[in-house]
């Protein structure tokens, strides 16, 4: 399993948000999404990141001729799981001369 980044879980909330409104909104048909249209998603190494593990999926857009994109049911486990917190390391202070 990929490591989530901050970037990875932004980028697949946003997909979710939006293929969840798109889904009740034309009736629980599952449309793909434009990813150039999702707010707070990433470029395209991360939404290739995404697919690559099973996240999210390609497929055609309903009303283009446009590749879309969906959350997998294994990326909404992945967003279902506890982000773990990164250890924090203390700043390096310099001592000042006197």
């Amino acid at each position: 399993m990929m490591e989530m980044t901050k970037r990875h879980r932004a980028s697949l909330e946003a997909l979710r948000a939006e293929c969840d409104y798109e889904d009740s909104r034309v009736g629980g048909d599952q449309n793909f999404v434009r990813w150039e249209l999702l707010t707070n998603s990433h470029g395209a190494k991360t939404r290739a990141k995404l697919i690559e593990a099973g996240f999210a999926a390609a497929g055609q857009h309903r009303w283009s001729d446009a590749v879309g994109y969906r959350i997998t049911e294994a990326g909404r486990a992945a967003l279902a799981m506890p982000q773990p917190e990164k250890a924090r390391v203390a700043p390096r202070l310099k001592q000042l001369e006197p």
